[in-house]
């Protein structure tokens, strides 16, 4: 886990079907707690040459103070490489 500048991010390296599951982030201090979580499903790759784009990590709510930055990622894969809009 690494934490900066309040984004704290855990990271999962060579990824496999063991690690399917519920990760829950909390948070806590003084004034009370949160939490959140992210059900992870862990698929084969595909095998097949070409594929429809398909997204390896789905967008999450977010909330943001005004006049703070927030950060949305999309990750998504796809033969041939996808084309990514906003």
């Amino acid at each position: 886990m690494k934490c900066e500048n309040g984004v704290c991010t855990l990271t999962l390296s060579n990824v496999s079907i063991r690690d399917a599951g519920t990760y829950v982030c909390e948070a806590e201090n003084i004034h009370g707690s949160a939490r959140s979580h992210s059900i992870v499903e862990v698929t084969p790759p595909p095998e097949k040459e070409h594929f429809a784009p398909k997204f390896i990590e789905l967008l999450a709510n977010r909330s943001v103070f005004e006049n703070e930055e927030i950060v949305l990622e999309c990750s998504v894969t796809g033969k041939p490489t996808p084309t990514i809009t906003w």
